[in-house]
């Protein structure tokens, strides 16, 4: 039998990126992350194949989406509704958002994270969330370094739930003061995108060396060594 995971104790909060010109970025305030634990929700107001297609005509953000999966034609989440406080919920853009300063409202000016949709029939049956205007969902504001040496925690997309979101993981312990970072996928850094920064093996060890306690994983340890070597007059 799989063991469910849990949610951690620890606590986050949105403050400048590592990753230059991002924006904010998530990181643990308080406390310490285990492997395995649920650190918050992506999540956001549910939209069809449809409807993501008339936002990018319409020129809407499109950076919060997330393809969340096939759920199947004709079912629907009864609530669009999400909301989330510390170690609550949260989200990816496109397939990942760049941290940005937070939302508020959607340009159209109607709050996008508290409505109802009773039963909207989703022909494809793909299931989408935008946390575009969710300030309130911590997961919005986490970043892609574009680098698998930084990674730190991952999304598990659950289209079947309601209302619809994904989790996102930690994949190592996640200390205190670290900024939490995901893959936003393949897709994400397409054409258009081309502008995300990449973090170098050198910027992910002088970020880990300001830590009070740096992560413990070979990774970690050989980039902070790396980072000590090129520091040294």
């Amino acid at each position: 039998m799989t063991t469910p995971l849990s949610l951690t104790s620890a606590s986050f909060e949105p403050a400048p990126s590592n990753i230059e010109s991002a924006g904010n970025g998530l990181f643990v305030s308080k406390g310490r992350v285990k492997r395995g634990e649920i650190l918050c929700l992506y999540s956001g107001k549910e939209l069809s194949t449809e409807e993501v297609r008339q936002r990018g005509k319409d020129g809407f953000e499109m950076g919060y989406l997330m393809r969340l999966g096939f759920r199947g034609p004709g079912r629907a989440s009864k609530i669009h509704n999400n909301s989330s406080g510390e170690g609550g919920e949260g989200g990816e853009g496109g397939e990942g958002g760049e941290g940005g300063e937070g939302g508020g409202k959607g340009q159209d000016g109607e709050s996008r994270c508290d409505e109802i949709d009773q039963e909207t029939v989703r022909k494809d049956g793909i299931v989408w969330i935008d946390a575009f205007s969710c300030e309130n969902v911590l997961a919005r504001y986490i970043n892609d370094p574009r680098s698998p040496l930084a990674y730190n925690a991952e999304f598990r997309k659950i289209p079947f739930a309601h209302p619809p979101h994904a989790e996102v993981t930690a994949l190592r312990d996640i200390e205190e003061g670290e900024e939490i970072f995901v893959s936003y996928g393949r897709w994400y850094w397409g054409p258009g995108r081309e502008w995300g920064k990449k973090m170098t093996p050198m910027q992910i060890g002088a970020m880990y060396s300001k830590l009070k306690k740096p992560p413990e994983n070979n990774d970690a340890k050989a980039l902070l060594e790396l980072a000590r070597k090129l520091d040294k007059p």
